[in-house]
C-alpha cells in the first residue's frame, strides 16, 4: 500500500481497526521488518498507531491525532525501514542483551538465562494479548516489579495444574549453605 493508500483505508475501515484490526502495510523479509496500522482507542474516537517490528523486537509505535502527521509519518517509515537505510537503523537499533556479570557461578548462570528466557516469553505473550508492547513508556523500575509479579502468578497457577517447570532459583539455606532450588520454591533445603 502507498501512504495515501493507507491513510485512506484507515479512514474508510475505522470499524474494522475498533474491533482490534490491524494491517500489513508494508515489509522487508530480508532484514524481518513488518510495519503495520492499528487503532488506539481515545475517548474521542480511534487514532491510527504505526508499528514496526523487526522480527519480534519492537522498534517503533506511535500514534497520530491528523491525517497530515499520519501521512507524514509512514512516509518516514517506509523511508527508514522499508529501504536500504533499514541497514543503518538496525545498526543504530540492535537490542543489546545484557549478558550476565563474568563472576556468576554456572549455576548461577543458567538460573540468569532460564529467568531471561521466562521474562522474554512472558512479555511476548503479552504482546499478543494487548496487540502491542504492553511495557512501552513503562518506567524501568516499575516495568520489572510488574512482569515479575504476572510471571509469578502465572508460573503460580500453571504449577497448580502441573508442577514440573523448570524455574531454577538460588537460595541460602538455614546452614547458610547456598545452591540451587527448584520450583516450586520450598524451604526444604538445596538441591
Amino acid at each position: 500500500m502507498t501512504v495515501m493508500e493507507t491513510v485512506q483505508d484507515f479512514c474508510d475501515n475505522t470499524d474494522f481497526y475498533e474491533r482490534g484490526g490491524q494491517r500489513l502495510v508494508g515489509e522487508s523479509p530480508d532484514f524481518g521488518i513488518r510495519v503495520i496500522v492499528c487503532g488506539f482507542p481515545e475517548e474521542d474516537g480511534i487514532y491510527p498507531e504505526v508499528v514496526v517490528w523487526a522480527d519480534d523486537d519492537l522498534w517503533f509505535d506511535e500514534i497520530l491525532y491528523t491525517k497530515e502527521d499520519f501521512a507524514e509519518c509512514l512516509e518516514k517509515v517506509f523511508e527508514d525501514y522499508l529501504t536500504p537505510n533499514v541497514i543503518e537503523k538496525i545498526a543504530q537499533e540492535v537490542p543489546e542483551k545484557a549478558d550476565p556479570p563474568d563472576e556468576l557461578t554456572l549455576d548461577e548462570q543458567e538460573v540468569y538465562a532460564r529467568e531471561e528466557e521466562i521474562h522474554n516469553a512472558v512479555r511476548d505473550f503479552l504482546k499478543v494479548v494487548y496487540q502491542c508492547d504492553y511495557f512501552e513508556g513503562v518506567p524501568d523500575e516499575d516495568y520489572m516489579d510488574v512482569l515479575s509479579d504476572i510471571e509469578d502468578a502465572l508460573l503460580d497457577t500453571l504449577s497448580f495444574y502441573d508442577d514440573d517447570i523448570y524455574r531454577p532459583t538460588i537460595r541460602e539455606d538455614e546452614n547458610g549453605e547456598v545452591g540451587v532450588v527448584s520450583f516450586p520454591y520450598s524451604d526444604e533445603g538445596i538441591e
